[in-house]
């Protein structure tokens, strides 16, 4: 991506000055063509002059779409491109799209972090940039800004607001809102954790989103692991795009392998002899929507065609669960990183597998 240096105000006297050419030029072209036609001579030399216009009214224009973004950045403060000796130098990309891209990621992601904040409003704000999730230079701004630990908390806070409001004895603009996010984040992140995708954040990302998965946090009081939030997120995506194969490498499998070390001795204990004389079952780590109750306010529903591929489309835990196996997340998108369980029979002699086989 290639920066451009802008300054101000000269960029805004290049603007002024490039339209009222553009102006001028079509006022003077058609005073021309109406000479030339008046008095039966060839049109054609007023024909090109206003062709070279409108060339010129759409570079004009595009100037002032450029401007148009150079405030905004200027106003909001982005960081776009390398740093300036002066502070009346404003990079941009070259591209109008990517230097768009690269704001609404900012401003996308100023919204989230206001939303973790507490902001009730900023929710709505978020919603109007879910059609940009799929834009890459949208998702590179979007979560950088946001950052791996910005990921993990903004679903749990998004939680603990329906929640809030549920208790309060309604969701219905909240739930929309809610949804909407989470859409936006299941497909930024999707992108973001795809090697193959212009959207890749990078192995370090991968590697944070780990870590942050593994750490211990706290919404009103109540404590919670990382990956029971980002869990929140893996449910919300619609499979489209799909997680990468290297975020189930990464990421998916070390959820997997951290539910089962905090999980194990309750795991064991299900199976003693008091446990089964007990009819005690092994559960799952629950995801944060189910622990507050609020899935079904929250968590979008797939798609029709994702409802009939998928063996079920229960949800409530991180991951699905055997008798003697932690599985692959159930939803759809995870289902690349699952290879089959290995066969075997619980207690009861009944057939049980997990979701994904």
């Amino acid at each position: 991506m290639s920066f451009s240096g802008v300054k101000l105000p000269e960029f805004d006297t290049l603007v002024t000055r490039h339209t009222a050419a553009a102006m001028q030029i079509e006022e003077l072209t058609s005073l021309l063509y109406g000479e030339l036609n008046g008095a039966g001579l060839d049109t054609a030399p007023a024909e090109r002059i206003r062709r070279l216009a409108a060339q010129v009214g759409q570079e004009a224009e595009d100037l002032r779409k450029r401007q148009g973004i150079v405030r905004e950045i200027e106003r909001l403060k982005v960081p776009l491109g390398p740093a300036a000796a002066t502070g009346t130098l404003i990079a941009m990309p070259d591209s109008l799209q990517q230097a768009q891209g690269q704001l609404d990621g900012t401003a996308a992601a100023r919204a989230a972090k206001a939303a973790a904040a507490g902001d009730k409003n900023a929710l709505k704000q978020l919603q109007a940039y879910a059609a940009k999730a799929r834009d890459a230079t949208f998702v590179k701004a979007f979560l950088s800004q946001l950052g791996a630990k910005g990921v993990t908390e903004l679903p749990a806070t998004i939680a603990g607001q329906l929640k809030a409001a549920a208790s309060a004895g309604g969701t219905g603009q909240a739930s929309k809102e809610a949804r909407e996010a989470m859409r936006l984040l299941a497909t930024a992140l999707a992108k973001g954790t795809n090697p193959s995708d212009p959207a890749y954040m990078g192995d370090a990302f991968l590697t944070d989103l780990v870590k942050h998965g593994r750490s211990e946090f706290k919404l009103n009081g109540i404590a919670y692991y990382g990956y029971q939030a980002q869990a929140m997120i893996w449910q919300a995506s619609e499979g489209n795009p799909p997680f990468s194969e290297k975020f189930m490498q990464v990421v998916g499998r070390d959820a997997i392998v951290f539910e089962k070390e905090k999980f194990e001795d309750r795991w064991k204990a299900f199976k003693d002899a008091i446990g089964s004389a007990l009819g005690s079952q092994q559960v799952p780590m629950a995801d944060l929507a189910t622990t507050l109750g609020v899935t079904q306010w929250m968590i979008p529903r797939p798609p029709r065609s994702a409802q009939r591929s998928s063996p079920s489309t229960s949800r409530g835990s991180i991951l699905a669960q055997r008798s003697s196996t932690t599985c692959s997340m159930r939803r759809p998108a995870m289902r690349k990183l699952h290879k089959p369980c290995s066969t075997t029979r619980p207690p009861d002699g009944s057939s049980r597998s997990c979701a994904t086989c």
